[in-house]
């Protein structure tokens, strides 16, 4: 997955420097408030994977989940304490911590096992991160977190300051 995602990511900061993918109807939206934290999420298809735009907000209390398809990730600005964990999704209960760690940007990692765990964690108000998934792992990963409500989307305002944001620190790749 590390390859899609440094394809991904060069797409991305071409694309931000011809301002084609600065529009903000490029980009489909979620604002996820239903566990924190609160994620403000941008996402559009690559090829045959998702890109993901991340603006992840500080809390008290994250949210500890499995992803149900194989994922690569990049801290782009910020920096967040993450736990690590591993063990059955299919249980009521998530699996205890096995790992702290914090990541600071231009950290890459993946995530490629159905039964690996994490939460995230911003150390400063905010980070953003940049994630790209692949095709769900099998038909067991169709069970998703309970949300308890309908998530909104974004409003334009926001999603192009989410997109500014991006664009000001994804064109300084090296």
């Amino acid at each position: 997955m590390l390859n899609i995602l440094y394809d991904a990511e060069q797409t991305i900061a071409a694309h931000f420097l011809d301002y084609t993918w600065l529009k903000t109807d490029k980009w489909n939206s979620l604002d996820v408030t239903y566990k924190d934290p609160h994620v403000q999420r941008l996402w559009r298809d690559f090829g045959e994977n998702r890109i993901y735009l991340h603006k992840i907000y500080k809390c008290k209390n994250p949210f500890f989940h499995f992803h149900p398809w194989p994922s690569a990730m990049k801290v782009v600005a910020g920096s967040y304490k993450m736990n690590v964990g591993y063990g059955d999704r299919m249980l009521d209960k998530p699996p205890n911590i096995c790992l702290s760690q914090i990541v600071p940007a231009r950290t890459y990692y993946e995530m490629l096992d159905p039964n690996s765990w994490h939460s995230v964690n911003p150390i400063s108000n905010y980070s953003l991160s940049l994630m790209i998934t692949g095709r769900l792992f099998d038909d067991k990963s169709k069970v998703k977190p309970k949300v308890f409500k309908r998530l909104p989307s974004l409003d334009e305002s926001t999603k192009k300051e989410i997109l500014l944001d991006f664009c000001s620190h994804m064109i300084d790749i090296g």
